[in-house]
């Protein structure tokens, strides 16, 4: 699956082909354009009267509203932008709903790709940032003093299903209209039953993502966003509401004494709004063991995972060894299965093709190593608080390895313990306040063992100095945002999806000009560079190959910002009918993966993109994803694709149709 997704999103960015097709319509300097999508008039707020259920009287629940979502939560950010995202949400006749949760969350990475981040433990936590609000009785939102950039948005409401928009582009200045109308979901339901036909009452049915993290997933890696939790009713009967069709779901069934099944990959379909899985429960069976050390002493509280593969297999299951390191996994259908056991200070170890039922199982754990050391400041200094990032050791390679754990630690004279870690060379990186981000020298691991004296002296880096200037009139420009990256980096999806895996020796710093346009980015790991400079009223600037060195500043003088383009039209569909949410997209031809432009279109199909850079380009548009059909929106942008040269400081009127041909 996590392949798949990758093969569909470099699909996606490296579509090559059709003919250049009529020019698009240039408007001349004084253009009677059209005007900026406007918020629509407030919807009527009429209370939508309550319904009875029909369904048999069961356990009904509905997808819980978290304020959070699992992620971390912004309070109210200083006044630094003068932007905001807002609009109405309303059901399908077009009235308000109040009460809806909204949660915009930084980097535009839709939940399914956070799903595949967490399997693979590339989503970092910390860098996702969300803010919540709700809708008020007139269904109206708004987020304001937002960091531009692209965002995603997540509307959960329990009378609905849930809607997701992936990629909301918020610039420096400005309001950026959004309204969402939520639609009645799918209705998934069935009974639970015996293999003779009788009931089960009390049966749990939990239903979630297809991307739940299985072997893949690092320890301690967290449950999947996404999850509904019902009973069954004394007829055995379930129901779970508002689904969104097109999703993908792992469904299990399990209850006391039974073997939990699991029905995988289930695709949530219309069908008249209603979905039917039934299943008959078999007779549990039980798995038992113990978890030991290398001389048979037995390991407490260790963690046992036992995962299946085949349908309709047990998909997961977990237990704790005693303080005899026995354990014992029970309700689990007849099979083979993968045994997983974990425990801090221990190397994790599998045993593979176990057939349940089983007794008397011996997992043995190899202890793992420890690594102890001080972190030091330029004059030796002991620095008291920092985070060390382990990293795995490539030799002969300009690059580190993969992160293989991470801890914060404080400390009055510097010094470190950290448990846990495997046999293999490897290096740490130390982030310190008031330094750059250094790294120590290469060190070896030895199972059970202790490595000593690794000191890390901190380093303080080098900066990067400069002015923004506008290039036509040569004045300063104040407000630009300076960022630094990994040199040749590349802002796309792929990027985003496995970017938090990928280690990196440079600092990722960030600045803004003053009045005389000048900026200053600081305590920079000495490496080359790219510096990415953003505008409201210009493109995005990307420079690569600035090399900073320790100690010294790297001015990379006078930096003129020329005028970019407006890009404006409608996106329709097959029909040659406006089509609301689509994404459209433009791509330099010249194969540079930087300029890489995103917007969506509004409820009446129009589109703006501004700030394009001079150049060559492909456009295309896709419609509004709900997961099923992969490869459905490789369709939409080969329809939809043209080609277009952009000058700068132009306005231009470019359609784009799902059907085949540019308008």
């Amino acid at each position: 699956m996590i392949v798949a997704v990758a093969v569909l999103l470099f699909a996606l960015f490296t579509l090559d082909g059709g003919t250049d097709p009529e020019p698009p319509v240039v408007v001349d300097s004084a253009p009677e354009v059209q005007p900026e999508p406007e918020l629509p008039a407030q919807p009527a707020n009429v209370s939508k009267p309550a319904v009875e259920q029909s369904s048999p009287e069961i356990a009904d629940s509905r997808r819980a509203l978290p304020t959070t979502d699992g992620r971390k939560v912004v309070a109210s950010a200083r006044e630094n932008y003068d932007n905001s995202l807002a609009g109405f949400v309303v059901d399908p006749d077009g009235l308000a709903v109040e009460g809806a949760v909204l949660l915009l969350t930084e980097g535009g990475v839709e939940s399914g790709m956070r799903e595949i981040q967490r399997a693979m433990g590339t989503l970092v936590e910390t860098d996702q940032k969300t803010r919540s609000t709700k809708t008020n009785e007139e269904g109206r939102f708004s987020f304001s003093n937002l960091e531009p950039g692209n965002y995603s948005l997540v509307t959960k409401h329990e009378d609905f299903s849930e809607h997701r928009d992936s990629i909301i582009p918020i610039g420096m200045v400005g309001e950026t209209p959004w309204n969402i109308t939520l639609e009645e979901g799918v209705m998934l339901h069935g009974y639970v039953r015996s293999l003779e036909g009788g009931p089960i009452a009390g049966a749990t049915l939990t239903l979630s993502s297809s991307m739940t993290p299985g072997l893949m997933a690092p320890k301690g890696a967290r449950k999947p966003e996404n999850e509904y939790i019902v009973l069954t009713n004394p007829e055995g009967y379930y129901r779970i509401l508002n689904l969104t069709p097109g999703e993908s779901w792992h469904l299990s069934a399990s209850a006391a004494e039974f073997g939990t099944q699991t029905e995988r990959n289930l695709l949530i379909e219309e069908k008249n709004g209603t979905n039917t899985v039934d299943f008959r429960l078999q007779p549990g069976e039980t798995l038992t063991g113990r978890v030991i050390a290398p001389d048979r002493s037995p390991i407490m509280g260790a963690s046992v995972r036992v995962v299946g593969y085949q349908q309709p297999q047990t998909l997961s299951a977990d237990a704790i060894t005693n303080d005899e390191g026995r354990f014992t996994v029970s309700n689990l259908v007849p099979g083979n299965y993968t045994l997983i056991a974990e425990a801090d200070g221990w190397r994790t170890e599998r045993l593979l093709r176990v057939v349940a039922p089983s007794a008397d199982l011996e997992i043995q754990l190899a202890e793992q190593g420890t690594i102890m050391g001080r972190v030091v400041g330029v004059s030796g200094e002991a620095v008291p608080s920092f985070t060390l990032s382990l990293h795995q050791y490539i030799a002969n390679s300009s690059a580190y390895g993969r992160r293989v754990k991470e801890e914060k630690m404080t400390s009055e004279d510097g010094s470190f313990t950290m448990t846990g870690v495997d046999e293999g060379q490897f290096s740490i990186k130390v982030a310190a306040p008031g330094f750059a981000d250094t790294f120590s020298e290469d060190f070896e691991v030895t199972q059970g063992l202790t490595t000593t004296d690794i000191l890390i002296k901190m380093s303080v880096g080098g900066s990067i100095t400069g002015i923004v200037l506008d290039a036509n009139s040569g004045e300063p420009l104040s407000g630009a945002i300076v960022t630094t990256q990994d040199n040749n980096y590349q802002d796309n999806p792929l990027m985003r999806l496995f970017g938090a895996s990928m280690p990196r020796k440079t600092t990722q710093q960030r600045a803004r000009t003053g009045k005389d346009g000048r900026f200053e980015l600081s305590m920079l790991a000495p490496e080359l560079y790219q510096v990415r400079i953003q505008h409201p009223s210009f493109p995005l600037l990307v420079m690569d190959n600035q090399r900073v060195i320790e100690g010294s500043p790297t001015d990379m003088g006078a930096i003129r910002l020329e005028p970019g383009s407006t890009i404006r039209g409608t996106v329709y569909d097959g029909a040659g009918s406006p089509l609301s949410g689509a994404t459209i997209q433009i791509l330099s031809t010249a194969n540079d993966l930087r300029t890489h432009l995103e917007g969506r279109s509004n409820s009446e199909g129009r589109y703006i993109l501004r700030n394009v850079p001079e150049g060559s380009y492909k456009m295309s548009a896709q419609r509004p994803t709900k997961g099923g059909d992969p490869f459905g929106p490789i369709v939409d942008m080969k329809n939809s694709e043209i080609h277009i040269k952009v000058g700068r400081g132009q306005e231009y009127a470019q359609d784009l149709n799902l059907g085949g041909s540019g308008q």
